[in-house]
């Protein structure tokens, strides 16, 4: 049941709290994925570690500093997924969980959260395509994957602007 009587700070702190936990699952839910259906265990097993508690520990910082370490939290564990896919025939599918972070991030109502988070998508991908595209993509075709992460990197503008811009009235 929601608390009319929180102020906006407060529904900002709680937001953070309850993606932290979200992180946690949807970490759990990685590694588990992982090792039932095929890919990297470790890797995910490893990584989801170290981004759920990240995100756990993030409501104990300073507000702004605790809403950008959560969404950059929620971001690491997608890149692990996506990563600890290599290989495997959904990892393009897994790029689908980039774009809902995005929008759960929304709730902690924190615009630099938020861009930094598209931030962190972008130059994961960009880096990638060119150093290690398996990481990002079944592909490893540079051209293809440079066209891809071209798309990709719209469909995050697009989305990161419309969100920015909700955020942006709700302040």
């Amino acid at each position: 049941m929601p608390d009319n009587n929180q102020t906006f700070e407060q529904t900002q702190a709680e937001a953070t709290r309850y993606l932290g936990y979200a992180n946690a699952v949807i970490a759990a839910l990685v590694c588990a994925f992982v090792f039932f259906d095929g890919g990297h265990t470790l890797l995910a097993l490893v990584g989801g570690l170290v981004f759920a508690a990240i995100g756990l520990l993030a409501p104990r910082l300073a507000p702004r500093p605790s809403r950008i370490v959560t969404a950059q939290a929620l971001v690491g564990t997608t890149i692990i997924f996506n990563a600890a896919l290599i290989g495997h025939p959904l990892q393009i599918d897994s790029h689908m969980l980039y774009f809902a972070v995005l929008a759960v991030i929304v709730t902690m109502s924190g615009i630099r959260a938020l861009l930094a988070a598209a931030a962190t998508i972008a130059v994961h991908h960009l880096v990638l395509t060119f150093v290690m595209p398996a990481l990002v993509y079944p592909s490893s075709e540079l051209g293809f994957n440079i066209m891809r992460t071209a798309l990709h990197a719209v469909i995050v503008v697009l989305e990161t602007g419309a969100l920015g811009y909700m955020i942006m009235k709700r302040l």
